[in-house]
């Protein structure tokens, strides 16, 4: 794999302790978009929460992501290819530099400058659609 992985809580760390897996809060997609667009874990939270409730939702539904990612002017990239048919892990995504944010199996993870940023060791998965963020 070219892409390392280093433990990342995207800022959630910051408010609450986090000791053990019971702490986790299956906040991925705040996680992930807090690290894309490098601001703070608390305000991505709010402002996708915000998004959410309007749309009767959880922060975590693509909708809600895809909404506020496309306010903030990012559009979702169409997954891409190695020969053939099959998909990219996280892991082996052609990155080098700057942001990109991924949508796994039900799962969102961000890589910056060829480092998958999360809570856990997800770099085996299959990458679907992404965003770019230089």
């Amino acid at each position: 794999m070219k892409n390392n992985y280093q433990i990342s809580h995207g800022g959630r760390d910051q408010y609450v302790e986090i000791k053990r897996k019971k702490d986790l809060a299956n906040d991925c997609a705040i996680r992930a978009t807090a690290i894309f667009l490098n601001l703070p874990y608390h305000q991505v939270r709010d402002d996708m929460f915000e998004i959410a409730k309007k749309r009767f939702n959880m922060p975590n539904n693509d909708g809600v992501v895809y909404e506020y990612l496309e306010q903030k002017g990012f559009d979702m990239r169409p997954t891409m290819y190695k020969k053939g048919r099959t998909k990219f892990t996280l892991g082996e995504f052609p990155v080098n530099k700057g942001r990109v944010m991924c949508r796994l199996n039900n799962h969102w993870s961000t890589i910056v400058d060829g480092v998958v940023h999360d809570t856990w060791d997800c770099r085996r998965w299959a990458v679907g659609r992404y965003l770019v963020n230089d």
